[in-house]
């Protein structure tokens, strides 16, 4: 006779990585979150420790940070708080690396360049965008 294997209990809020994404049975994202907010204040110390310039922070800024919050954006339905939460500790470290005031208002990161914004898409505005499209 075969062994049998032990079913694990799993709470209803547990989340499971599905497609990349820790989604609870439940369908919250709380452990989702947790990751992503992690992630980030690890490349957040990892940058502040790093000897770059601008020009190299732009570049960790596109390559690391954007794939690694955006990667799960099309399936999550985060809150607007919980965005900012996601992107805060990265902006912390990163607008002083670029010598701009990290206390600078949204409207001046997120808008274009041609009315004097940085043009960095937050992850609200690229939440939205990735569910409408």
């Amino acid at each position: 006779m075969p062994h049998a294997i032990p079913v694990q209990r799993q709470n209803s809020s547990q989340g499971g990585r599905l497609l990349g994404v820790r989604i609870g049975p439940d369908g919250t994202f709380n452990e989702e979150l947790s990751y992503r907010i992690q992630q980030v204040k690890s490349m957040a110390s990892k940058l502040a420790c790093a000897p770059f310039d601008p020009s190299d922070v732009l570049m960790v800024y596109q390559v690391r940070y954007k794939p690694a919050t955006t990667f799960c954006i099309p399936i999550t339905m985060f809150t607007n708080d919980q965005c900012d939460a996601i992107q805060r500790p990265f902006y912390r470290v990163m607008l002083p690396k670029l010598r701009i005031n990290q206390h600078m208002k949204c409207d001046g990161i997120n808008g274009p360049r041609e009315l004097g914004g940085l043009n960095f898409l937050g992850l609200k505005a690229d939440q939205l965008a990735q569910h409408t499209h």
